[in-house]
């Protein structure tokens, strides 16, 4: 897939993944593509999503259920997924449940105030994963 052909996803500054929130309302099977072609690009990359963005209600179950069948794919390309929180008291909140989902899945999961301090810490992520 080319860039311009992604909804769900801006992938303009990969490896640097942006999840939209504006995306139209679709069938779960455009996400499920857009994922897929991510995997499918064999290099790593981490996904960035902003918490206080409004979401469609586009089928959340068939997300998860894609999620868990390629959460080993998911694991080993996916570096993390790095949310933006700006409120202080959810931000905490949103920590220390990343900590528990990191433990239970085994993905990387982060949190961070303003999109400045996601990119930073998935650059930082990025290049630590690159050889020396």
């Amino acid at each position: 897939m080319q860039a311009h052909e992604f909804m769900h996803h801006d992938i303009s500054e990969f490896p640097l993944v942006w999840a939209r929130h504006d995306a139209p309302e679709t069938h779960p099977d455009v996400w499920i593509a857009e994922m897929e072609d991510l995997l499918g690009r064999g290099q790593c990359f981490v996904l960035l999503v902003d918490m206080n963005a409004q979401t469609g209600s586009m089928d959340r179950q068939a997300q998860m259920t894609w999620q868990m069948t390629n959460l080993e794919e998911l694991k080993r390309l996916c570096l993390a997924f790095i949310a933006i929180e700006r409120d202080p008291v959810a931000l905490e909140k949103l920590q220390h449940r990343s900590a528990r989902m990191q433990e239970k899945l085994g993905l990387r999961f982060r949190a961070a105030a303003s999109p400045e301090k996601v990119k930073a810490i998935g650059r930082e992520m990025i290049a630590l994963t690159l050889p020396q």
